[in-house]
């Protein structure tokens, strides 16, 4: 997952608040990209890749930031926004209110990537 998400333009990641913590708020950077999933080697459903990477200061280059996925079953059309909130990135200060269906009907799972290493999920992409 960590070669796929290099794989993204910077134009494909935006920045989302995702809640206001004690010393300020906290925010991430977001990218989506639509995938199929495969099962058994055979191609599965389509799905939406959600990739999480932490803000850091640009002068640390000791160590590539953390980069959590999340895969979702949401239909084709749902904008980053959305995504973003449902999948507890919060998105306090860039979207529009999440559905209670969304929040209900989505699945989702998540998964956290290391600098090197693959992450592990349910999901094969």
């Amino acid at each position: 997952m960590d070669q796929l998400a290099r794989q993204l333009s910077a134009d494909a990641w935006h920045r989302y608040r995702m809640l206001e913590g004690s010393k300020g708020p906290l925010v991430a950077d977001f990218a989506a990209m639509r995938a199929v999933a495969t099962r058994d080697g055979l191609p599965g459903p389509a799905v939406w890749v959600l990739f999480r990477r932490a803000v850091r200061d640009p002068a640390d280059t000791a160590d590539p930031p953390e980069l959590k996925v999340y895969l979702s079953n949401a239909p084709a059309d749902t904008p980053l926004a959305e995504l973003v909130g449902v999948s507890g990135g919060g998105c306090a200060g860039r979207s529009s209110p999440v559905s209670k269906k969304a929040k209900e009907s989505w699945a989702w799972t998540t998964t956290s990537c290391a600098s090197g290493a693959a992450g592990t999920t349910s999901t094969t992409i």
